[in-house]
């Protein structure tokens, strides 16, 4: 075994490591309940993307098929891909690039906190980050070779991108984007690439006519929460879907975000040239999903968490930058950098539990009883907390009142027969701008327990 098939093993064994670290120890939440309660509903209704989740419909179905039922499981089935990513990371470099690029690009994968992340939550981000890789290793091969079979394992790849995340869109329209560059310089030898993407849309079609036809059937209430959705300023909600906070979380951290940011530069200085198709295959799939994410906020509440999935294409890039370094001593001082800052902050974030919904749900299960009520914020959170209950009070979410508090406070003075339990997550709470329901809680309430990131105040005790 040469050194670089023994460094591609050391890289998958370390990101299995880091990725099974603590993956049980971090309490559910909303996103992840929604995907388990949509897993209980008929084989119809999830493969329609019928129910309480509004995603497309091939993670669900996988998981399904696969057993993956319960939320455990639902996280190791993140984290099967995620580990497999790093490999995929790997090969896909490799294809481009070269195998330094490969063994550079699968370390920053494997030490990234947001495909740890990822690989840790009970969401589709992880499988759509590795279709994503799996679309890139086929279209570099079919490029390379003009195989009829790795035209097809494209194709079939980018139809199951866009059947996990709708944002796979972005992926589609920088793919098409390239087409038109190569086309526009060769037609003739480009064809079997627009006929995959041409198939592929096709293929996609018959899911979007399957939405509308949803959007029409579904009822009044159902299309109210969905403008509710869309109606919300992703601005003042979600302040991290400017570029700067993209960029910062695909770095890892906003401290070397300027170094992965002068490495791709220097990377498209030396090798553009040279190795023009490779960079523009990566770049602009990159540049649509930043341009998508932006437009989406706008009319939208997103964050930097759609679009994860496509942080392979910018590391692969930062990699490519980094092995074009002559220099040894500044090439090791670099990579030093960047491994120190993946660890620090990996360490971050396995000390920030976030909300402990599920000690708090242990509280309210010995302290309430039938006639009592629990108020939630953020709303969402409901899902979460009915996933931990037991007990037998009433369930609501705070801002389903108002986001003010003159409706909460009503609700607090109309109800004095049953004692009431504020629980919200406090960071959101001051993050999204209800200061004055935590001002209303303080005032009117009684602290009653603390928590990760939790707190809970009794009303009309």
């Amino acid at each position: 075994m040469d050194n670089v098939k023994k460094a591609f093993l050391a890289i998958v064994l370390l990101g299995l490591a880091v990725r099974l670290h603590d993956i049980d120890s971090k309490s559910a939440w909303f996103d992840e309940v929604f995907v388990v309660n949509h897993l209980k509903e008929s084989l119809h209704d999830i493969a329609m993307g019928v129910g309480e989740e509004g995603h497309p419909p091939f993670y669900y179905l996988l998981a399904y098929f696969t057993g993956a039922d319960t939320l455990l499981k639902l996280r190791f089935f993140s984290l099967f891909f995620g580990s497999l990513s790093i490999m995929l990371m790997y090969l896909t470099a490799r294809e481009l690039f070269g195998r330094a690029e490969g063994i550079l690009s699968a370390l920053m994968l494997a030490l990234s906190y947001i495909s740890v992340q990822n690989s840790q939550t009970a969401r589709m981000y992880a499988l759509a980050g590795f279709m994503l890789l799996a679309t890139f290793y086929f279209l570099v091969k079919s490029l390379k070779t003009g195989s009829g079979k790795d035209w097809i394992l494209f194709t079939l790849s980018l139809a199951l991108m866009l059947y996990t995340h709708y944002f796979g869109l972005f992926l589609y329209a920088g793919l098409a984007l390239f087409f038109l560059v190569r086309a526009w310089r060769n037609w003739k030898v480009n064809r079997a690439f627009g006929a995959c993407l041409l198939v592929v849309l096709l293929v996609f079609s018959l899911h979007v006519s399957d939405l509308r036809l949803k959007v029409l059937l579904s009822t009044r209430q159902e299309k109210e929460n969905f403008m509710l959705i869309v109606k919300q300023d992703p601005w003042t909600l979600q302040p991290d879907t400017g570029i700067y906070y993209i960029l910062s979380g695909f770095s890892g951290t906003k401290y070397v975000m300027p170094l992965f940011v002068l490495l791709i530069l220097y990377g498209l200085l030396r090798r553009y040239r040279s190795e023009k198709g490779n960079f523009e295959m990566l770049m602009l799939p990159l540049l649509t999903s930043f341009a998508g994410i932006l437009l989406a906020s706008s009319i939208m509440r997103v964050s930097i968490r759609h679009i994860s999935y496509f942080i392979p294409l910018y590391l692969a890039l930062a990699a490519a930058g980094l092995a074009s370094i002559r220099d040894r001593r500044v090439y090791i001082a670099v990579l030093i950098v960047i491994v120190a800052a993946s660890a620090l902050k990996l360490d971050a974030y396995y000390k920030s539990s976030g909300p402990d919904w599920k000690s708090a749900v242990g509280f309210l299960n010995e302290n309430t009883a039938k006639e009592d009520y629990i108020l939630v914020e953020p709303a969402d959170e409901k899902t979460t907390i009915r996933y931990y209950y037991t007990g037998p009070a009433v369930i609501e979410g705070i801002t389903e009142f108002d986001n003010k508090p003159t409706k909460t406070l009503r609700f607090l003075e109309g109800h004095k027969d049953g004692r009431i339990f504020a629980v919200y997550a406090t960071d959101v709470i001051l993050r999204d701008g209800y200061g004055e329901i935590n001002r209303t809680f303080q005032t009117l309430c009684r602290h009653e327990q603390r928590y990760e990131d939790i707190d809970i105040y009794l009303c009309n005790p």
